[in-house]
Parts: C-alpha cells; structure tokens; sequence
C-alpha cells in the first residue's frame, strides 16, 4: 500500500496490483476475530480470491481487493465476531495456521515484509497466543466473554488479560473512568491493577532483585501464576 500511496502523492497512476503481504495479513487476522471470505469478499471478489489471499497463494493482488480488505479490515478489527458455529470454525483454523491477531499489528507495519507479529516479539508485554489476542480483542471492544474453562482457569486469564488491557488501553491514552468503562471495571479496581505494574516495573529493574537460590517474593510467584 505504501507504493499506491507514492504514486498518489506524485501524481502518477496506480499499479493494477500491489504487494499481497498486507493484505494477507488483515484477511489472517480477520479470520482470529472469525470473519470468512465469504464476509470479507461481498461486493468486491469471491470467496476463492479471499481464501487465496489468507492461504498466501499469492505475492501480488489486484488493487481495487487490497482497498477493500483494508477497508473491512478498518471497520472491524476491533469488533470481534460471537461464538457462532462459523467464527468458532474460523478462529480454530487461524490457531492451527499460527495466524497473528489484529493486535499483533499497526498501521505503520502490517504491510511491510520485514515486520514481525508483536505476540512473536520478546518483551513485547503483549498475549503469546492467538486464543489470548481474540479474548484481549475483545476486552478492548468492550466485551467480557472469554474462552476460559475452569472457574480458577477464568480467574487467572482474566488477571492477566485485564492488566494487558489496561496497558494497551493506557498507550492510547484513556484515563482511568474511561478504561474501566471499556473493559467493565471500577476506577478503583483499574487504579489498582496501574499501581501493581508499577510496582513490578521498579522490581524489574531495581538492582536488588531476587538472586539464585533465594526464594522468589510473593509478587513474583503471582507473576508465574498468571503466565
């Protein structure tokens, strides 16, 4: 897309088709949130272009397709798809393909060829699993549905999930009120979850921390719990 984004500014006209590695990638993280191509292809292309596309069959695709998959893709990367039968089918697909969520990316690297999935970056503070960005997804939608067995299993997903949340929500620059709405929390319990962070970020760079063969604070056997 950067390519048609040139030719537009110099005036030039667009290539009839441009590089396929972004728009493979929002049809893949489409699929996380459980949206077919049959969805994403009406008024555009067929099913079979779409299931192309998402399957990397192809290092090019026809413009007028990567437009509209980047169009659908902006209207629903943040809306994910309730548990139907057809989304079910589709998230499953996407965890046996190791697709990457729409979290995974930005706009400023979905479409370039060296950039990395951040759930496949170190450190990146963000879920390791595609199941855990469709449920993130979802907790930044606004939506408190998550694909947890066990009442103990929930517990623990949601911890970790709500502190995901609430620092990706934070980088967008969302105050406390505004956060807790989104994610269905009180201010107070938001408060609350921005202090422990805090506190495990100081412990993870205080020069004190923990050394071999001393036994590890409460702070950070909570930390392996909820990992």
């Amino acid at each position: 897309m950067r390519i048609a984004d040139k030719r537009r500014r110099e005036g030039r006209s667009l290539p009839a088709y441009v590089p396929a590695i972004g728009t493979r990638r929002r049809t893949q993280a489409l699929a996380c949130l459980g949206y077919s191509a049959i969805a994403i292809s009406a008024g555009c292309c067929s099913e079979a272009q779409i299931k192309a596309i998402r399957s990397g069959g192809s290092e090019t695709v026809i413009r007028r397709i990567a437009a509209h998959v980047l169009e659908f893709y902006r209207n629903h990367a943040d809306r994910p798809l309730g548990k139907t039968l057809s989304a079910c089918q589709l998230r499953a697909l996407a965890r046996r393909n190791n697709y990457a969520p729409p979290l995974a990316w930005d706009d400023t690297t979905i479409d370039r060829p060296d950039a990395q999935p951040q759930h496949l970056v170190k450190d990146s503070g963000l879920a390791s699993d595609n199941e855990e960005f469709v449920d993130l997804d979802q907790l930044l939608a606004g939506r408190s549905h998550l694909n947890t067995g066990s009442a103990q299993g929930f517990t623990a997903r949601r911890h970790k999930l709500n502190m995901q949340a609430i620092r990706t929500l934070e980088r967008r620059g969302l105050n406390a009120a505004e956060i807790g709405d989104r994610v269905k929390l009180t201010v107070r319990t938001v408060e609350r979850y921005r202090a422990r962070m805090a506190v495990r970020v100081s412990e993870d760079t205080s020069p004190s921390t923990t050394t071999a063969g001393t036994t590890p604070s409460a702070s950070t056997s909570e930390r392996h719990h909820a990992a």
